[in-house]
């Protein structure tokens, strides 16, 4: 019986709660007019805008080239040194230097909406520029793990090949 008693009184504790959510979620918040708009708690940066929000995904190099191969909008963007792309790059890839004292400027002038894959000689530059990505509100960015080295490690095609330093 006393078991019966607690499954009961569940179930009104539950209902009670349910019809007391829109309540809850509503509050008192003085919505006079009835409009139906929020003030956001921190105010949107200026360069990115109220909706910013950026998806970073980490990727091996195989999954890079499928990746590339299935989405020709997907933009590469090679942070290595002038030096280093000229040695060898992925096809198509775009070289704006992370140690360059301009790169926050070169960066902030890229289409924020275009997917980027990202990536260094061996992934510590690329790392360190996905803050920038997300202060600067780009909404894709996949990170190719291991770096140049690890794309031509994993035998991938490169332009330049011949001045390739693995």
């Amino acid at each position: 019986m006393l078991l019966g008693m607690k499954s009961a009184f569940r179930t009104v504790t539950v209902a009670h709660l349910l019809a007391f959510c829109p309540v809850l979620f509503t509050g008192c918040g003085g919505n006079e007019g009835g409009s139906n708009t929020s003030t956001p708690t921190t105010a949107p940066s200026a360069q990115t805008g109220p909706a910013a929000v950026t998806t970073i995904r980490n990727v091996d190099a195989k999954a890079a080239q499928q990746l590339l191969s299935e989405n020709s909008d997907i933009q590469v963007l090679d942070v290595r040194t002038p030096e280093e792309y000229a040695a060898g790059h992925l096809a198509g890839a775009r070289n704006l230097d992370f140690n360059a004292p301009e790169f926050r400027e070169n960066l902030s002038k890229l289409d924020r909406d275009k997917t980027y894959l990202v990536h260094c000689g061996a992934g510590g530059r690329s790392t360190r520029s996905l803050s920038r990505f997300k202060d600067l509100g780009f909404k894709s960015v996949i990170h190719l793990d291991g770096g140049f080295n690890g794309w031509v490690e994993a035998g991938q095609a490169i332009e330049n090949p011949g001045r390739a330093k693995p």
